[in-house]
């Protein structure tokens, strides 16, 4: 589902040709029907309160996806 999918953008983004500031362009371009998944919630419309604790523990796993992940919230 939708983690299936901000798992696959982020490992793209990570093992990919393109770095968040290109992948961002294109979101916003609507190139190659690019999508920046996993950013907003239907239901919270400030910041999911989950987003906070899942942050911080990624960034004290070092979870490998974390620093693009953080990347492109600060780009988007």
């Amino acid at each position: 589902g939708a983690n299936q999918a901000v798992l696959e953008m982020l490992s793209k983004i990570r093992d990919g040709d393109d770095d968040v500031a290109t992948f961002v362009k294109k979101v916003k371009n609507r190139e190659d029907n690019v999508k920046l998944m996993g950013f907003g919630h239907r239901v919270y419309r400030a910041e999911d309160p989950r987003a906070r604790v899942l942050r911080a523990t990624a960034k004290r796993l070092d979870a490998p996806r974390y620093e693009v992940a953080a990347a492109l919230e600060q780009a988007a």
